[in-house]
């Protein structure tokens, strides 16, 4: 019984060492609480900022977040489940303008 209980310990510890080397790392996070957005890693111009709060109003949506991931010399964008497809090609559109 020990034995069996190693061996998936041993095996959920190869899977997080997996996950963590693959997981996309975020060069910024824009949390968006209650309509208003923060950013909680990295950083972001404050025009960009502002128009993820006007698009976000724009589109009424009260929580999510939008997220910055490097992919080779560019910056693309990430969005959670909450940000509507519409709305997500409204911010990748500002983010070419103000990123």
């Amino acid at each position: 019984m020990l034995d069996l209980l190693v061996k998936f310990l041993a095996v959920g510890l190869v899977l997080a060492v997996c996950w963590i080397a693959i997981r996309p790392r975020y060069t910024f996070v824009v949390r968006i609480k209650a309509g208003s957005p923060r950013v909680t890693r990295g950083k972001v111009a404050v025009t960009f900022l502002r128009r993820i709060a006007e698009v976000c109003e724009r589109n009424r949506v009260q929580r999510g977040w939008v997220g910055g991931i490097q992919k080779e010399r560019r910056i693309a964008l990430a969005f959670s489940r909450h940000i509507p497809p519409d709305c997500r090609q409204q911010l990748r559109n500002e983010w070419l303008l103000f990123g």
